[in-house]
């Protein structure tokens, strides 16, 4: 062996063979090169553990004497214990072991791994190595021990003695090696094969028990699991050895092949079973297939393992049974889970088998401890597996028995019920075959009069009767059948009871099986009395033959008569139509010729209103323009009604915003609050779209008729205007509207009767408060056909309250409620509001604002919780002036005194019209004060200014327009009635514009073609040419489509705008004319701009300049129009050398400066103006700079109001040297004048004729002329122009 280690093929062979294995040899730890394992004193086994070295012989031509050589890289196993995994080259292995002992030792050497191909063993012989050769590829019989596992004998004698062996396998390369002493190993085998056969006695045991419940049952179940109990049982003999050792030993090959083959086997029937017990083939179809193919997989492994290569094969089967077995447990968790509930024992078998497995690999590999359970892992979860699959099989065949016996007591209970249904049933029902009857139920025998016995013993053909529809039709229709014809299933026939009579039924047969034997189902239906019934009305149908003949004669006179009848109630539906037409074209005509005298009414009224007046006059005429404007109120009432009735009344759908609607309603009523002290609130829960789309006008309408009632019917309290949502969708709202009162309330038992026309509460009600009754009527008409309802409601304590609901659209804005910033919302807000509804509603428009709220009902309530430290730290208090107790301007007062350097900003609430309480409130240092109702935008815009954070105006893209814009503009105003002629001059020449005037339409046309014009205002009915006529010859013969040409008529009915429209008319003014609404469409269609916004430049008569007081307090309207244009002229610049003289501190000039300026003001009628001014003094005279500073953008602005507000008038012309007195001799010349605008009967010129004849008899001092002249004055202003005429002839002669 030296020699052949030194020649050099085998060295060269010899480094092949070592770098061939460097890769398993890099698995080795090469620290424990050349330990031994010492057996001396051997009693049973030892693990060899790093003492057994081994070497991968990768191109398998090592010899012994080559691995015997030192230089051979043996090393220890350090990761695994005994498993290699698959190998396709040999396996060497070299163990030395030490008797240290004085005598021999005789040992084994075992490795319990019997499907290893071939182990050769080498042990120390005399003559060199012994060589011994075990394994599954070599006869049984050349063993060296005959024992299942392999084993080859050892002798040791003292010393150390060292043996090699050489493994190779196709399989998976798992050692077990264990060093035995020889009496141990013969001991442990006859202990452990009664242990082995018991095993295999209780799987044969269960399979019998499978064959004979299989025989006994014909259960497909239990041939399936008999079937892999046998291919198991036969798999664990051969894995164990026993197979080989006692079934075939003189086949190596069989035995080799026998373990991939049987394990294959048993996966197939394995999975058959669980298909069987598991029911997935309805159950569940989707494991059904997953299972199929795996059987089909598996037969394929199977049967393909004798011809492929043994090393591949044998990893495809453990792969595919590994997987096979997870797929099986997975599955039972699934059916279990799909309601299966014998699927439990299927799921604890297979764990129970993976854990013996587990047990018994552990142990293989050194996991767990080397036990009983684990040595007898896989035989016990064998066991448990068959055992768990039988106790399965049996409870499901229990549970299908069980099922089967209620399935059986189901049908016979069914077929009970049916037969019952059967045997009662109406109809006949009988069964033949062959001829005979085989059954019959209680109703066809009850037809024919037999009893059962008689009935089944009577052939078929002598029931029925020797008629055409008896015997003779069924002997043909049996003749037709045996030919093979076609016979109808369901026939006419009549039987013959027992009694001789004859029945008439209707028999419907049909062809069926019983017992294998072809039988016919007659179904057999009584018609006698139908048939009775038939004959009684044929002769009926006779009879109403005869009727109906000598009906139709009579329906033919009928109808002549009835066409006449026709014929008058179309001409009726005719007069009725052209009655409505005549009623509609009659209001139309009454609006107009009322309407005329009323424009002429009141605007001479308002006329009068601007010349010199003695306060009795003033009052006289005050009542006469209230009144008229009165009954304008109820005949627009009775027209809308009137529309309503005809059922014109149109709505329009245009986006509006329902806040501004409630705060213009509420403006209406601020006065009729303040005279009676009656506090209004208007609470619009946040909920409320503000946007939203319908008709404003006519939501204005109803808001304003309810809170005119409200008022009306309260004398003292509150009334408050609520409205929430009801409900919310895509792009409607349902809101609920509430006008709640504390009057006199409603009788609930004729609450009812209120929406009705023409009704009120009593007849009191009419004579105490006045009203026509449309109003509510009107009201609900509008709210129905806005898609809601109205009612009233009695209110506990005292009043009542109006509701209405309404669906309407919204526009979808999701706009954030306006905060305030972060730094202003440090300190808590104090509201002290004496009013319980006030105050909520103020609170909550304050903690929208972001801001902490605390609430006090009082003065004296707030100043004590404020003095004990109960509010958190103040920032702003909102205060009302009318608190119980204390009032709100000394509790703003001692809130700053206690407050000190804490003290909260302040603002002040109020009804209008407390002017002396506003001044007040300035000379105490409080600036800023907001009318009741309090409007959330109000609030919000005085909490950013007073803690000094400006407000962002939206600039207007139109400028504003005052009447100097409309200066020199040419204006045609066609118009036949004299007076309103009259009263429109005065309104356009107030404004600058030069005014021509035409009588009729045809007079216009002419007009506009010889001359130009900027504006043409148009009325409508007129003699000659109306102005729709006129207009449509402007437009389409003159081609002036750009001239603007305005409506101006009485007419109210609905359809006037867009007939003017269609005309082709710009605009539509209805009389009588409103000022403010004439400028405007004048100002829109001639210059383009926009009409200044009371908010930026309240108009003349407000609260900023009241032109009646001013007029009243100077005596003269041309003394008022003189102080007007000296106060335009004077405080122009006003603001300018006020700033100036701040700047400069000189605070003595400023309090001359806001001393004039305070008279001033209340003499024009400023009174806002002058309570700004008095402010302003009196913060002077207490030398307050900084509150001087702080007053005066107040001061600014209130100024710069009523200079916007003496242009609006439009009374101011530049100011000029006044006109030089008349002369002597100019008095018969005015004379003549007024005695021509006498005759004339024009009241205007007229009366400034007297101005200037009086103005002449003054500088001459005639007092009698001037009394006389006087009462010419009085005679005008009465109307009575003859009386005046007469006058002036005797005082002139």
């Amino acid at each position: 062996m030296k020699a052949n280690r030194e020649t050099p093929s085998a060295g060269r062979q010899w480094v092949k063979q070592l770098m061939g294995g460097v890769a398993l040899i890099l698995l080795f730890s090469v620290s424990a090169r050349g330990a031994t394992l010492d057996v001396t004193g051997l009693k049973g086994c030892l693990d060899p553990g790093p003492a057994l070295l081994w070497f991968a012989d990768a191109e398998g031509r090592l010899t012994l004497a080559e691995a015997a050589h030192p230089e051979t890289p043996f090393a220890p196993l350090a990761t695994m214990r005994y498993s290699f995994g698959f190998m396709d080259y040999p396996l060497w292995g070299k163990l030395s072991l030490v008797n240290q002992g004085k005598t021999p030792l005789q040992a084994v050497l075992s490795i319990d791994y019997p499907p290893l191909d071939e182990v050769i063993f080498y042990r120390p012989g005399k003559n060199g190595f012994v060589r011994e050769v075990s394994g599954d590829t070599h006869p049984f019989a050349i063993r060296p021990i005959s024992h299942r596992a392999i084993a080859f004998p050892v002798a040791l004698p003292p010393g150390e003695t060292t043996v090699y062996m050489r493994i190779t396998t196709r399989g998976a390369m798992t050692l077990p090696v264990r060093v035995w002493e020889a009496g141990a190993f013969l001991e442990a085998d006859h202990t452990s094969l009664p242990l082995e056969w018991l095993f295999y006695g209780i799987m044969l045991a269960m399979a019998f028990y499978n064959l004979f419940a299989f025989l006994a049952k014909r259960e497909s179940t239990h041939l399936f699991l008999l079937l892999f109990t046998l291919s198991m049982t036969l798999h664990s003999m051969v894995h164990s050895g026993h197979a080989f050792q006692y079934l075939w030993p003189d086949s190596p090959n069989w035995a080799h092949m026998s373990n991939l083959v049987l394990l294959g086997v048993s996966i197939f029937f394995s999975l058959l079973f669980s298909r069987r017990f598991l029911g997935t083939r309805t159950l569940c179809p989707s494991l059904d297939r997953l299972i199929k193919g795996g059987l089909g997989l598996a037969l394929m492994l199977t049967a393909s393992a004798p011809f492929l290569d043994y090393h591949i094969v044998s990893q495809w089967v453990t792969v595919f049974g590994i997987v096979a077995v997870l797929v099986m447990l997975m599955g039972g968790v699934v059916m279990y889970r799909n309601g299966l509930h014998t699927a439990r024992f299927y799921i604890v078998a297979w764990f129970l088998f993976l854990l013996g497995s587990a047990l018994s690999v552990g142990g293989l590999y050194g996991l767990v401890p080397i036990n009983t359970l684990s040595r007898w892992g896989v035989e016990m979860g064998y066991g448990l597996l068959i055992l768990l699959f039988s106790l399965g099989v049996g409870d499901k065949l229990r549970n299908l028995k069980k099922e089967r016996n209620e399935a059986v007591r189901a049908l016979k209970e069914s077929e009970e019920k049916y037969r019952s249904l059967v045997d009662n049933a109406n109809d006949g029902i009988v069964v033949e075959m062959d001829g005979k009857i085989t059954y019959a139920n209680n109703a066809v025998m009850a037809m024919s009069g037999y009893d059962k016995e008689a009935f089944h013993a009577m052939p078929v053909a002598d029931f029925f009767a020797d008629t055409g529809k008896g015997r003779i039709m069924v002997e043909e229709r049996l003749k037709a059948k045996r030919k093979g014809l076609t016979v109808s299933d369901q026939y006419e026939a009549q039987l013959l009871q027992n009694n001789g009579e004859i029945v008439d039924v209707i028999i419907s047969e049909t062809a069926i099986t019983m017992g294998g034997r072809h039988a016919t189902l007659s179904i057999v239906t009584n018609i006698t009395e139908q048939k009775w019934a038939e004959e009684q009305i044929n002769r009926q149908n006779v009879e109403l033959t005869r009727h109906r003949n000598s009906l139709e004669e009579l329906v033919a006179e009928r109808t002549t008569q009835l066409e006449k009848a026709i014929g008058r109630s179309e001409l009726a539906v005719e007069e009725a139509q052209e009655a409505a037409i005549t009623k509609s074209t009659f209001l139309a005509n009454m609006s107009h010729e009322i309407r005329t005298p009323m424009n002429a009414i009141i605007g001479m009224s308002d006329l009068v209103m601007r010349t010199d007046l003695t306060p009795r006059q003033r009052e006289y005429l005050g009542i006469i323009r209230s009144s008229s404007r009165s009954l304008l109120q109820i005949i627009n009432d009775i027209l809308d009604f009137s529309k309503m009735d005809a059922g014109k009344l149109r709505f329009e759908e245009i986006p509006f915003r329902l806040s501004e609607v409630v705060d213009a309603v509420t403006d209406l009523f601020i006065e009729s609050s303040v005279r009676k002290d009656i506090e209004l609130v208007v609470d619009i829960d946040p909920e409320v779209p503000d946007e939203l789309l319908g008709d404003p006008l006519r939501f204005r309408q109803v808001l304003a008729n309810l809170l005119s009632n409200a008022f009306k019917f309260t004398e003292t309290g509150e009334i408050t205007i609520t409205a929430t949502c009801v409900r919310r969708e895509e792009q409607h709202v349902e809101l609920f509207l509430a006008v709640r009162d504390t009057g006199v309330g409603v009788d609930p038992k004729r609450s009812d009767q209120l929406f009705e026309v023409f009704s009120q509460a009593d007849g009191s009600t009419t004579r105490k408060y006045g009203g026509t009754g449309l109003g509510l009527a009107i009201c609900r008409n509008i709210v129905e056909r806005m898609g809601g309802a109205i009612w009233v409601e009695q209110v506990q304590g005292g009043g009542s309250r109006f509701c209405f609901t309404t669906r309407i659209r919204f526009m979808d804005r999701d706009d954030a409620p306006p905060l305030v910033p972060d730094e202003m919302r440090k300190g808590a807000v104090l509201l002290v509001e004496d009013n319980a509804t006030t105050r909520i509603v103020l609170a909550r428009y304050l903690t929208s604002f972001g801001f902490t709220v605390v609430e006090a009902e009082g003065g004296e309530e707030a100043l004590k919780n404020f003095r004990k430290g109960s509010y958190p730290p103040l920032s702003l208090a909102v205060i009302d002036l009318q608190l119980p107790g204390m009032d709100g301007i000394d509790t703003a007062t001692a809130l700053c005194k206690s407050g000190g350097t804490r003290a909260p900003r302040i603002i002040l609430t109020g009804p209008f019209g407390r002017e002396e309480e506003v001044v007040r409130a300035r000379r105490s240092g409080f600036t800023h004060f907001l009318i009741k109702p309090v409007k959330q935008s109000a609030l919000f815009d005085t909490v950013m200014e007073i803690f000094g954070v400006p407000r962002v105006l939206e600039t207007p893209t139109v400028a504003p327009v005052t009447p100097s814009d409309l200066r020199g503009l040419a204006v045609l105003l066609v118009e036949d009635n004299p007076v309103n002629q009259m009263v429109a001059c005065e309104l356009l020449k107030g404004w600058g514009l030069t005014v021509e005037t035409a009588s009729n339409g045809l007079e216009a046309v002419k007009q506009v073609e010889t001359k130009r014009y900027d504006l043409v205002l148009m009325d409508l009915q007129m003699p000659v040419m109306d102005g729709l006529e006129a207009t449509t010859m402007i437009r389409d013969n003159l081609a002036m489509t750009d001239l603007p040409i305005i409506a101006m008529t009485a007419h109210a009915m609905q359809g006037d705008k867009e007939r003017c429209l269609h005309a082709g008319m710009d605009d539509y003014v209805s009389k009588p004319i409103h000022r403010e609404r004439l400028f405007e469409v004048i100002a829109h269609h001639t210059v383009g701009g926009a009409v200044p916004r009371a908010s930026e430049a309240p108009v003349a008569g407000g609260c900023v300049l009241d032109f009646d007081a001013g007029v009243e307090r100077l005596g003269s309207m041309v003394l008022y129009d003189r102080v007007l244009s000296r106060f335009q002229a004077e405080y122009q610049t006003f603001p300018v050398r006020l700033a100036a003289l701040l700047d400069a501190r000189n605070i003595p000039a400023v309090r001359m400066e806001a001393h004039s300026l305070k008279g001033v003001a209340a003499n024009i009628g400023a009174e806002p103006l002058a309570l700004e001014a008095a402010a302003m003094e009196d913060t002077a005279n207490r030398e307050d700079l900084a509150s001087a500073r702080e007053l005066f953008p107040a001061l600014n602005k209130a100024l710069s109001h009523v200079l916007s507000a003496i242009e609006t008038l439009g009374r101011v012309q530049a100011p000029t040297e006044e006109k030089a007195p008349l002369k002597s001799g100019e008095r018969k010349e005015v004379v003549a004048r007024l005695k021509a605008e006498l005759a004339a009967a024009d009241p205007v010129a007229a009366v400034e004729a007297v101005e200037a004849l009086v103005h002449l008899l003054k500088e001459g001092n005639e007092e009698v002329a001037l009394v006389a002249i006087r009462e010419v004055e009085a005679l005008i202003q009465a109307y009575d122009f003859q009386g005046a005429e007469t006058r002036l002839a005797a005082f002139t002669g």
